[in-house]
């Protein structure tokens, strides 16, 4: 895309039925699009564009904000139509290098995050074995490039 000087960028988009029977793209990516620009990149109908953070927040807020908003449209039924059950897309190429789980317990934590990444890790850092931590107790789990690109 010229729009972005043609480097790959990390996306998510969710293909949602309106009842007129048009198709609605929800897309979410890491950067602001000005409208013309959008427009005139899109070419296949309306655009509307939304910053999902509030005046003043950090990337992440907008990031975990475009997730839910995402989510909402894979959840709607969408069982009669040619696009099959998964109506959803993501970037290739641009898996999860680091992910972070809090839990009151590090035996729940790394319960989760196997949970999360379909795989046991390939490396565990436990603060229990470094008699220099002196800080609250902490577990970093290492998970091969499988677990990330699932």
């Amino acid at each position: 895309m010229t729009a972005r000087g043609g480097q790959r960028f990390p996306y998510a988009f969710v293909v949602e039925h309106h009842k007129s029977g048009a198709l609605h793209v929800h897309m979410a990516v890491p950067f602001f699009f000005k409208h013309a620009q959008l427009w005139s990149s899109w070419g296949h109908g309306l655009v509307w564009i939304s910053d999902k953070r509030k005046r003043g927040e950090c990337g992440h807020v907008g990031a975990v904000r475009a997730a839910a908003y995402l989510a909402h449209y894979t959840k709607k039924e969408f069982e009669d139509s040619p696009y099959g059950r998964r109506r959803y897309e993501v970037a290739r190429g641009f898996g999860v290098l680091r992910y972070q789980v809090r839990r009151r317990d590090l035996d729940d934590g790394q319960r989760y995050a196997e949970a999360v990444f379909l795989a046991t890790p390939e490396y565990v850092w436990n603060s229990r074995d470094c008699d220099e931590w002196h800080g609250p107790g902490v577990r970093v789990l290492f998970f091969g490039a499988s677990a990330r690109d699932g």
